[in-house]
């Protein structure tokens, strides 16, 4: 055999040295092998981390996907997720919808529910034993959510602004060796009272002498299926509630079918209105609105619930004015200069009739004179003046929200007597007439 010369012999121990390293590296990297200190890398297509929902359902028949929530209660939506890597995941909150209102925390189902399918992980209420730590937008710190593991995302919320609001957490979700992803999850709410009325507000049709009406509010509750209601006397007698009668579980789920909104308990509340009572008691004549209210029996947190009844007594004085029919609408005017109306007619039957300003039920910043129409031969005429006193009152009246401004109306008392009256006499009735405005500035 011819032996190798030394620059062949140097060829040859290069072309091993070459195979053994080819051999090495595509054992190590392209058959899939590792160093001992490396991690694995993310697989699949899929999210990094997979929510059963991002959005809460709504409430069952509302079209906009809006849960009732109730007004002036903290609450939480569970968000159930699920990490499906061979890695670890990070989350970090990056924003909240509401910083004052709304709250995060995070937290992992129990080991063993980690066979669970997510439907079944979001449908059960997390255990008691859940770790939660609540995160903040504006720090760095990250919850690692380990390979295969489920948990939830706990958005908060104190219920302290009503109305409709959506609530909602931004999210930077990240792994090992792949793109981060963002993740918003919101709850579409609306925050209602902890029991409502329908109608809130009823209209009745004019009541005659002796004339009744009866009112049905239908009172139920979105948030909780147990309470009882206390109807509460009003300062009017002519004002009676009734029995309220509480719906049973199909009634309710019938009432929520058909009025697109959850019911949980409801009662029916009549309420019957009298223009006058057996003892004498009347109604004033003219306009009204009254204020009704039913107590919520429970926690004394609950506000109760207003319901307001509108109507006009007719009578033996009708009032007649060019601004319409039974009161007087006074219009804009400069507060500092104030206004006054001397076009307002009152007409009546009773030949016996005097009319009398109430001071102590009209306003102080009301003031009202009415006398004899000279031209009428019959006496059952009258010409009443009304005066807004300048800088006694500012901006729209009467106003629900302000106490001063919610009666805003002239009260005359009504005798049938035809001599001087005394201060002792009681008037036979009280005639209503509403003023309203608006008191502007320069």
């Amino acid at each position: 055999m011819k032996r190798l010369t030394m620059p062949q012999g140097i060829i040859l121990i290069a072309v091993v040295v070459i195979l053994i390293f080819v051999v090495s590296f595509s054992a190590q990297y392209l058959s899939g092998g590792r160093t001992p200190d490396q991690r694995p890398e993310p697989q699949g297509a899929g999210p990094l981390l997979t929510f059963h929902e991002k959005v809460a359902p709504g409430d069952p028949g509302n079209e906009a996907g809006v849960r009732e929530l109730e007004w002036k209660a903290p609450g939480h939506y569970d968000f159930a997720f699920r990490n499906d890597r061979d890695v670890p995941v990070k989350l970090k909150l990056e924003r909240l919808g509401c910083g004052r209102c709304t709250e995060l925390a995070l937290g992992l189902a129990p080991l063993d529910w980690s066979t669970l399918a997510l439907d079944e992980i979001a449908r059960r209420t997390p255990p008691g034993n859940v770790d939660w730590q609540t995160v903040q937008a504006d720090s760095s710190d990250e919850f690692e959510v380990p390979a295969h593991a489920a948990g939830w995302a706990r958005l908060g919320w104190d219920g302290k602004d009503p109305g409709p609001k959506t609530l909602s957490a931004d999210l930077d979700v990240r792994a090992r060796g792949a793109e981060a992803e963002a993740c918003k999850l919101e709850v579409h709410a609306a925050f209602v009272p902890a029991v409502q009325a329908d109608p809130q507000s009823a209209q009745l049709n004019d009541l005659n002498e002796g004339d009744e009406r009866r009112l049905e509010f239908f009172c139920w509750s979105a948030s909780r299926a147990d309470f009882s209601l206390d109807p509460q006397p009003g300062a009017n007698p002519c004002f009676v509630w009734g029995k309220p009668v509480r719906l049973s579980v199909e009634e309710c789920n019938h009432e929520a079918a058909t009025r697109k909104h959850r019911v949980l308990g409801a009662y029916r509340v009549p309420l019957t209105v009298h223009e006058r009572l057996e003892n004498g008691r009347q109604l004033d004549l003219g306009p009204f609105r009254h204020v009704a209210v039913l107590a919520v029996a429970g926690p004394a947190d609950i506000d109760p619930v207003v319901v307001t009844v509108g109507g006009t007594v007719r009578g033996d004085v009708t009032v007649v004015n060019p601004g319409g029919r039974d009161r007087i609408e006074m219009g804009s005017f400069l507060a500092e200069v104030g206004i006054e109306r001397a076009d307002t007619v009152l007409e009546s039957s009773l030949a016996d009739l005097q009319l009398v300003p109430d001071e102590s039920r009209t306003p102080d910043f009301l003031q009202a004179e009415v006398a004899k129409d000279a031209q009428d031969k019959t006496g059952k005429t009258w010409n009443l003046k009304v005066r807004v006193l300048p800088n006694r009152v500012a901006g729209l009246f009467p106003d629900s929200e302000k106490p001063l401004y919610r009666d805003c109306a002239v009260y005359l008392k009504m005798y049938r007597q035809t001599g001087a009256i005394a201060a002792q006499d009681k008037p036979w009735r009280t005639l209503r007439i509403p003023v309203s405005g608006n008191a502007t500035f320069r």
